[in-house]
């Protein structure tokens, strides 16, 4: 069981996607706030420095791949989990070169999901 609760920072602009794992991720004991946009992700970031980032790739505005760099370069450990709808290639290995820790598919399989959660926290 973890020692102190993980802070979990989930961005992405549709509502639901962000309802969804809000509730799944709470219900596993994170602490959880969402943001909607790339803009409101760098700023939650920085006030709250959430452990965990979940990181959608396409967003209106600031895409998620820049979103990803400018987290890391505030704090290169923080552990991302890029996630997309649209998984091209070239913007996955973009990603996981950028630092992210792992990549998800869209819509998100909750086993999945909470089977990376496990390998990061442990």
């Amino acid at each position: 069981m973890r020692q102190e609760i993980m802070k979990v920072l989930v961005v992405d602009d549709e509502d639901f996607i962000c309802e969804l794992l809000d509730e799944f991720l709470s219900l596993k004991g994170y602490d959880v706030t969402t943001a909607r946009n790339g803009d409101e992700a760098l700023l939650d970031f920085v006030e709250n420095k959430p452990d965990l980032v979940l990181l959608d790739i396409r967003m209106p505005g600031i895409s998620g791949v820049k979103v990803l760099r400018k987290i890391k370069n505030i704090d290169k450990d923080v552990r991302v989990i890029m996630l997309s709808a649209f998984g091209d290639a070239a913007t996955v290995q973009d990603a996981l070169e950028l630092g992210a820790a792992h990549y998800l598919q869209k819509p998100v399989k909750f086993e999945q999901l909470s089977n990376i959660l496990d390998s990061l926290v442990a």
